[in-house]
């Protein structure tokens, strides 16, 4: 990730990076990944979402 949540952003920069060693999961990556950024116009306060989601015990 380039940018944190809540961040100003340009327009064309990038906002995350993808690697991998294997050209073919990039599809997968990129499907996973659609609809996962939101950019809004407005200064609105955006909820950061916590570290630690939930515990495998």
């Amino acid at each position: 990730m380039h940018v944190k949540p809540g961040e100003m952003v340009k327009k064309g920069a990038p906002l995350f990076t993808l690697h991998s060693d294997e050209p073919e999961r990039f599809t997968r990556s990129l499907a996973a990944l659609d609809g996962a950024v939101s950019i809004s116009t407005s200064n609105q306060k955006v909820e950061r979402l916590p570290l630690i989601v939930a515990r495998i015990d």
